[in-house]
């Protein structure tokens, strides 16, 4: 038994709640992009949504991941963690939740 599941199990006996395993604990830390919460709903965000409009638009012009990770980063255009560059991952998972 691993250390984690130890403690688990632990708690477990000591009659402490814990969540189930491989289930998210809480709300994001942060709402997807291409949305932003106001008022306590989520709602579109415009300025991400037309930089979710141009992925698109690259992919479909048959760019890659990196291809469109390097463009975003050379245009300047703000990933949700302002100031950091944009990662083929992020591009990725944009793409993907917005199927």
């Amino acid at each position: 038994m691993s250390s984690k599941e130890a403690v688990r199990q632990g708690l477990i006996r000591a009659g402490i709640t814990v969540r189930e395993k491989s289930k998210p604990h809480g709300r994001p830390a942060q709402p997807r992009f291409g949305k932003r919460v106001q008022s306590g709903q989520e709602v579109d965000f415009k300025a991400e949504q037309r930089v979710i409009e141009m992925i698109v638009g690259m992919q479909i012009e048959g760019l890659g991941l990196r291809a469109i990770a390097r463009c975003l980063t050379q245009l300047k255009v703000p990933t949700k963690c302002q100031g950091r560059s944009w990662h083929p991952e992020m591009v990725r998972r944009i793409m993907k939740k917005n199927q």
